[in-house]
């Protein structure tokens, strides 16, 4: 028994010592818990400590924000370089740090002198959230969802939905009336039915008229009417034109007095464009007034003689056979002195024959100037009585 004890004892004692010969070394030389607590390294003061001081700055994440425009001048000069490493280093301790012992330290309020230091801190941002996050323990305000709509938006949104319904009404609105339209224009309308018309109302008597008293009818005027009669007297030529002389005879017809007559008279070649010509004298209402006669009884008969000269456009000759001839025509009109057509007629004048025959001589002129007697006259346009 005592072989076996002292066996057991040395069997013992050699355990620790192989231990200690295997393990002690590379762990106390390799492994640190925490690379800030390197003995070569200086001392970190312990008012910037890792889990105290960093705990309440949960919040530095809106503070950036709030006073991110322009941060005051004075703060950078009073940070320290030396304290913001090992704070970055401490804010990354939590996510490399498996040890337990962590959560086990006591929660401790920070000094209200800390925040603002690690506020101005560049590197404060990036740390803080994953420090938070790895603290369950913080009680921050909780931040607007992104998805939220700020107040002053809804007025617009709630007007933008108004505006769009009634849009919607309106449209629906629309083609109702087009589908009631085209359903009144397909369906014909129906007659309408025949209304009785009211009865008519009764008029008042109204007393005859009392017939006018017959006049008895006046006896008609008896139609004025003038007979005339030209004789051609005498003709001469001459370089420049013709001259006609005559005697013109106006005769009452009717059975009343004639109180006044104005004769005109008219004399052209006989030529293409005598119907024209004549025309153109008779409508003509102021032509000139070659003759006046006063009163003229009823059958009584007055003679007037003149001159017509034949110039210009109206003495064209006619050209017959290398001969120019001139066919005169002369028209007479007769007028009442209330403007009134009596009559009017159409005379055609040549060289009377021995004995007189059906057709006259026409007057020369390319013979040069001459006088002719022994003239005859036929009838162009018989008298027409007004």
């Amino acid at each position: 028994m005592r072989q076996l004890f002292l066996a057991g004892a040395m069997i013992a004692g050699t355990f620790p010592a192989a231990g200690q010969t295997n393990d002690a070394p590379p762990a106390l030389e390799d492994f640190r818990l925490d690379p800030a607590r390197d003995p070569n390294r200086p001392a970190v003061p312990q008012a910037a400590g890792p889990e105290i001081d960093n705990r309440p700055a949960v919040p530095l994440p809106s503070a950036p924000a709030e006073t991110g425009a322009t941060p005051p001048p004075r703060v950078a000069p009073t940070m320290n370089p030396t304290t913001a490493a090992p704070a970055a280093r401490t804010a990354i301790r939590p996510r490399t740090d498996a040890s337990p012992t962590v959560p086990d330290e006591p929660d401790m309020p920070s000094p209200p002198v800390m925040p603002s230091p690690v506020a101005g801190g560049p590197v404060v941002p990036s740390p803080v959230p994953q420090e938070s996050s790895a603290l369950p323990s913080v009680s921050a305000t909780p931040a607007a969802p992104a998805g939220d709509i700020p107040a002053l938006r809804w007025p617009w949104i709630v007007g933008g939905m108004l505006i769009a319904g009634m849009l919607g009404v309106l449209l629906l609105r629309k083609r109702r009336q087009a589908s009631s339209r085209r359903a009144r224009l397909s369906v014909a309308p129906e007659a309408p039915l025949a209304q009785p018309s009211p009865p008519a109302k009764p008029r008042a008597a109204v007393p005859p008229t009392p017939p006018l008293p017959a006049t008895p009818d006046q006896p008609a005027g008896p139609a004025l009417s003038v007979a005339l009669q030209f004789t051609p007297l005498s003709m001469r030529t001459t370089p420049g034109g013709a001259q006609l002389a005559y005697r013109l005879a106006l005769r009452n017809i009717s059975d009343a007095v004639i109180e006044g007559l104005a004769v005109s008279a008219f004399i052209a070649n006989a030529d293409a464009r005598q119907p024209q010509a004549l025309s153109a004298f008779y409508d003509d209402p102021f032509a000139p007034e070659a003759h006046r006669v006063a009163d003229l009884a009823p059958g009584a008969a007055v003679a007037v003689e003149g001159l017509l000269h034949l110039t210009g456009e109206r003495l064209t000759p006619i050209a017959v056979q290398g001969r120019a001839l001139l066919i005169p025509i002369v028209a007479f009109r007769v007028i009442s002195l209330d403007g009134d057509d009596m009559t009017r007629g159409a005379f055609i004048v040549g060289q009377e024959s021995t004995p007189p025959a059906a057709r006259m001589a026409p007057f020369r002129l390319d013979q040069g100037p001459r006088a002719y007697q022994g003239l005859g006259c036929r009838l162009a346009q018989g008298p027409v009585a007004a």
